[in-house]
């Protein structure tokens, strides 16, 4: 049962991906491999989008609308990373 699961694991990544988990010894090591590999690139993910947001600017002419949208998109970002943005978080931007 082990080695099915591992199989199924393997053949459902990506072949980019295969790589990570191709050595893992059972399938609970191929998916801490990839929940490892994951989560290093959601945190990157979401240090990359907290960034932005708090580097983002109003530009100039730019309609209040747009602005609104641009902060609204990078705070559904986060959120689908798993990092909620409050209101009182929004509040410096």
């Amino acid at each position: 049962a082990n080695q099915k699961a591992k199989l199924i694991i393997l053949f459902s990544v990506t072949d980019d991906v295969q790589p990570h988990i191709r050595d893992a010894t059972s399938a609970k090591d191929a998916w801490d491999k990839l929940s490892t590999v994951y989560e290093a690139k959601n945190k990157n993910a979401i240090l990359n989008l907290l960034s932005q947001l708090h580097t983002l600017k109003f530009k100039h002419n730019e309609k209040v609308e747009v602005f609104l949208r641009r902060v609204a998109t990078l705070r559904a970002s986060l959120l689908a990373l798993g990092k909620e943005i409050s209101d009182e978080d929004l509040v410096p931007i």
